[in-house]
């Protein structure tokens, strides 16, 4: 009986570790591929130096957002937000030209 129980014992301890080494390799179809330049040693740097939505000059403690591949800054929370409502409508500034 005692070796019974061993060997149930073993049996379920190998399963597990067998389940938790397993890699999770699911894709969901929504997710975006963000591209590195690992020769860019600045990617974590907004590529804007002028908020997107007021103009002001960006603030580093803000939190920054990852659009169309490119890390955005902004001058305030309350810009982040209004980015975050209506993207598409920053693109222009964003890329340079006056909206």
């Amino acid at each position: 009986m005692k070796q019974i129980l061993a060997l149930i014992s073993i049996l379920i301890v190998a399963a597990g570790l067998t389940f938790s080494q397993q890699n999770n390799t699911e894709v969901f179809s929504d997710e975006k591929v963000i591209e590195v330049n690992p020769l860019d040693r600045k990617i974590t740097e907004p590529k804007n130096e002028l908020c997107p939505v007021e103009g002001e000059e960006i603030n580093s403690t803000i939190t920054q957002l990852i659009y169309n591949n490119k890390i955005i800054g902004f001058c305030c929370e309350v810009c982040d937000e209004a980015f975050l409502k209506n993207p598409k409508a920053y693109e222009d500034k964003l890329n340079g030209k006056d909206a």
